[in-house]
C-alpha cells in the first residue's frame, strides 16, 4: 500500500511538472472557462432564455392545492380549476388596468371643489343621480 502511494505521487508529479495537472484537464474541457466575459455573458442568457421556454409557463397561483385536487378527484377536475385560476388572474389583472388607466386619472382630474356646498349622500353611489348631475368633469 505505501508503495501504490508513493508511485502515485511521484505521477502527480510529473504531471505537475509537464503541465497536464487536473486542474489544467478541467479548464481546457470547461467551455466555460475558455470564454471571455461578453460571451459568458452572451452565453447565460442564452441559457437562461432556453431554460424559461423548456419550463412549463405555468403560473404557481394555488399549485399545491390544485395538485392536490387533481390527486384526489382526477385531473378534469383539476383542469376546471387550473381554468378558474386563469380567469382569476385575468379579472385581478383587469381591476389593476381600470384603476390605473380610470380610476387614478378620474380622481386626480376630478374638481372637488364642487362637494364643499352640498352633502355627500350614500344613497347616490347606488343611484347615481345627485352628484354626478352636479358635478362636471373636464378631461
Amino acid at each position: 500500500i505505501g508503495m501504490d502511494d508513493e508511485e502515485e505521487t511521484e505521477d502527480d508529479f510529473y504531471q505537475l511538472e509537464a503541465g497536464n495537472s487536473r486542474h489544467d484537464r478541467v479548464k481546457r474541457d470547461n467551455k466555460r472557462a475558455q470564454m471571455g466575459f461578453f460571451s459568458l455573458l452572451y452565453h447565460d442568457i442564452k441559457l437562461a432564455i432556453d431554460r424559461q421556454k423548456n419550463e412549463r409557463n405555468e403560473f404557481k397561483l394555488f399549485l399545491k392545492t390544485i395538485k392536490s385536487i387533481q390527486g384526489e378527484l382526477g385531473s378534469s377536475t383539476a383542469t376546471l380549476f387550473i381554468f378558474v385560476r386563469y380567469l382569476l388572474m385575468i379579472n385581478i389583472l383587469s381591476a389593476v388596468l381600470w384603476v390605473a388607466f380610470v380610476v387614478i386619472p378620474q380622481a386626480i382630474s376630478f374638481d372637488y371643489s364642487a362637494l364643499s356646498d352640498d352633502r355627500f349622500k350614500t344613497l347616490s353611489l347606488f343611484l347615481g343621480d345627485d352628484l354626478a348631475a352636479k358635478v362636471e368633469c373636464s378631461l
